[in-house]
């Protein structure tokens, strides 16, 4: 778990927690404080919450309104709510499905296409296509291929 405490206001409210309670010395009382001793206090503070399990220690730190966070392994990641419900998919060749990671932003165009996006193309796939698009006859495409400036 990871948990911050950004001001003094903050720490008033986690050591007014019984839980944390042993933690309201004078030397922990101003940021300066705790940043002075801060290698001592991690090992206080971990010697506190070895003693209760997590959902406990974040129940408590929810209460006393101190920013806080369950650290998800990175295997983990990809699972959690709001990265599965809005990971894009792909399908291979071979039909296996392949699940992509988030957009960095939703689109009309993702919504409508259901996340769901064509596999990538091989190398060179469209290639004729783009050319004759762009203008390229036949002949002069193949004359680029011939001379190996394409694939």
């Amino acid at each position: 778990m990871y948990l911050v405490v950004g001001s003094d206001a903050q720490w008033l409210r986690l050591v007014d927690q019984p839980m944390f309670s042993t933690l309201n010395v004078p030397k922990y009382a101003t940021n300066e404080g705790r940043r002075k001793h801060a290698d001592e206090l991690h090992k206080a503070i971990a010697d506190v919450t070895r003693e209760h399990i997590t959902n406990d220690v974040m129940a408590v730190l929810r209460e006393a309104t101190v920013p806080h966070s369950r650290i998800t392994p990175i295997e983990e990641v990809g699972n959690l709510d709001f990265i599965a419900n809005t990971s894009l998919s792909t399908q291979t060749p071979d039909g296996r499905s392949v699940r992509l990671p988030p957009p960095a932003a939703a689109t009309d165009h993702l919504q409508a296409i259901g996340g769901k996006l064509p596999f990538a193309p091989c190398y060179g796939e469209h290639t004729d296509a783009v050319l004759a698009e762009a203008g390229f006859g036949v002949t002069e495409t193949a004359n680029l291929r011939e001379r190996g400036v394409i694939v």
